[in-house]
C-alpha cells in the first residue's frame, strides 16, 4: 500500500516539473520572440533612416551642383537670370544646355518635396513649361526653404531675390522637419562662382566643356 502511494507521489512530482520546463520554455521562447521582433522593426527602422539620409543628401548635392552653375547670359531679353523667394529659384545656366543655348532651371518646393523643371531659355519662364517637365529632387519627411546672399557688403540672408541683372553671391537650401518648422537638420550652401554682370555664353560654355564647372 505504501509503495503505491509513494509512486504516485513520484508520478505526481515529475508531472509538476515537467509543467514547470514546460512553462519555463514558453517564456522563453515569448521572450526571445519578443526581443527578435524589437530586432527586426530596430534594423528596419534604422535602414529607413540611412536611406531617407542618402536620399537627403543626394538630393541636396544635386541642388547645389546645379546652382553653382548659374551665370548670367550676355542676351538678357528673355527675363532676369535669376529670381528667387523662400519656396522658389529660377536661375540660367549651361549645365543642361543643348547645342549651347542655355537652360533656365526651376526649384520649387512644395508639402514635402523640391521639384526640379528645366525649360530652354529661349522660351517661356520655367514655371509655364508643362508639368511633365518637373522631376523631385528632395523627397521626404522635411520641409524646404531657401535664403541669398548678396556679394557687396550685405552680411544677412534675404529671402528673395529680385536683381534682375545681379547673382548672389551665395544660395542657401535650409531642411527644416515637418512637425518644428523652426527646427533646422541640415543646410547646404551653394557658391555662385560667376562674379560679373554680363557673360559671354561662349567663353562660359567653353569653361564648362574643360573643367565641367564655371
Amino acid at each position: 500500500m505504501s509503495g503505491t502511494v509513494s509512486t504516485s507521489r513520484e508520478d505526481g512530482f515529475a508531472l509538476l516539473e515537467a509543467v514547470v520546463v514546460l512553462a519555463i520554455t514558453a517564456m522563453v521562447f515569448v521572450a526571445l520572440a519578443v526581443s527578435t521582433g524589437l530586432v527586426v522593426r530596430n534594423a528596419k527602422a534604422m535602414s529607413e533612416r540611412t536611406n531617407l539620409a542618402e536620399t537627403l543628401m543626394g538630393g541636396l548635392e544635386a541642388w547645389r551642383h546645379d546652382v553653382a552653375a548659374a551665370f548670367i547670359p550676355g542676351d538678357v531679353s528673355n527675363g532676369p537670370s535669376m529670381t528667387g523667394s523662400a519656396d522658389a529659384m529660377t536661375f540660367v545656366t549651361a549645365r543642361f544646355g543643348i547645342d549651347g543655348i542655355p537652360a533656365r532651371v526651376t526649384y520649387r518646393a512644395q508639402s514635402a518635396r523640391v521639384d526640379r523643371t528645366v525649360a530652354n531659355y529661349t522660351s517661356v519662364a520655367a514655371d509655364r513649361s508643362p508639368a511633365a517637365s518637373a522631376e523631385a529632387v528632395l523627397d521626404g519627411p522635411w520641409r524646404f526653404r531657401f535664403a541669398y546672399r548678396a556679394r557687396h557688403g550685405e552680411g544677412r540672408w534675404l529671402d528673395s531675390w529680385t536683381r534682375a541683372n545681379e547673382l548672389p553671391a551665395f544660395v542657401r537650401l535650409s531642411v527644416l522637419t515637418a512637425q518644428a518648422p523652426q527646427s533646422i537638420i541640415a543646410e547646404v550652401v551653394a557658391p555662385i562662382r560667376a562674379n560679373r554682370t554680363t557673360v559671354c555664353l561662349d567663353a562660359c560654355v567653353a569653361v564648362l566643356d574643360r573643367t565641367g564647372r564655371p
